[in-house]
This record gives C-alpha cells, structure tokens and sequence, in this order.
C-alpha cells in the first residue's frame, strides 16, 4: 500500500442552499485564517474543495484502497456541528457521509480526520480512480449546522486530503515500467 502526503486544494468553491460562506478562498491554505459562515436554523452551504493534483501523485492503473479528508475548524459555541463531509466532484455528493455529529472546538481550531486507509467513503473503487485521475473536480464538502437555539459562526481553515492506493503491478520505484 503507498499513501500520497496530506495535499490542499487548488480549487475551492460554495455550492447549494442554505447560509453562506465568506471567502471560501481560504480553506486552500492551511494558516489558521479560516473562512466564516453563520449556523442557525439553516445549515451552511456546502464549501467545496478540488483540484488536488493527483494525476501527478498516483500511478496511472493504482487501486483506490480509501480516502482520508482533514478539516481544520472550529466554532463559535458548543453547537457547531458537521452536518455533511462528502466526497465530491464538481459540486455533485458521493457516497456516504462522514458527518459525526460531534460539536466543533469552540474558539480553537482542531484536525479532524474523515475516512481512512480502507474507506472508499461508500463508492465503487473502480468510480473513485475515475473521479481521482478524471481532473481537477474531485474533492470532498462540508456542511455545518447549529445545533441550538440562537446562531453561531462556522469557520474552516483548510480541507486537505489524502488518498491510500496500491500502485499497479508493473510500478517500481517510482517509474512505471
């Protein structure tokens, strides 16, 4: 099994309905200056992140063996949760969800891993190659809610990811043969 490095995203963006985010520019750096929305009543928007490079990463013909997503948030209150984390391409949801309903750090940022070493997050492996390796609108989206009465803030600072993969039998060493 080989493993790319945790990778930010070129390409980040807000899709769908709900409250939105203020910069979503942000989660492509990892500098603790996240981007911001509102949670109350209504669930954020889905901020989305893309364009990771893979094709440069993983060998043409790998196995897609499981996805690691990283989000660093926080929020304000103890009642900021995820309402969807979801892979993605190019705004469309894949898969299952990884929301864990568990309330965001209140006013300090925090890692939270997603998946893992053999979660293909609900999707066919032979669908995650094409959707890895088929450009830059793979990615994953993450959707806040506000889990009380009143309202709050969201913030993400970044979405990096990863991919676990078994390269194809003809790869050694870093060159494929």
């Amino acid at each position: 099994m080989a493993v790319t490095a945790w990778t930010l995203p070129a390409v980040s963006g807000a899709v769908g309905t709900g409250n939105s985010w203020n910069d979503h520019t942000l989660i492509k750096v990892k500098n603790d200056v996240g981007c911001e929305a509102v949670v109350d009543a209504t669930s954020t928007t889905y901020l989305i992140s893309q364009g990771y490079g893979w094709t440069s990463l993983i060998p043409a013909g790998a196995s897609i063996l499981g996805i690691e997503v990283r989000i660093r948030h926080q929020g304000t209150g103890a009642s900021v949760k995820d309402s969807v984390i979801k892979l993605q391409t190019n705004g469309t949801l894949r898969g299952d969800s990884k929301a864990s309903g568990t309330a965001w750090a209140n006013g300090s940022w925090e890692d939270i891993t997603y998946g893992g070493a053999a979660d293909l997050w609900g999707n066919a492996a032979t669908d995650l190659y094409a959707w890895i390796m088929g450009g830059a609108t793979f990615g994953a989206a993450v959707r806040a809610r506000w889990d009380a009465v009143g309202a709050g803030a969201a913030l993400v600072d970044s979405h990096e990811m990863r991919v676990y993969y078994a390269p194809p039998a003809h790869y050694h060493r870093g060159q494929q043969q």
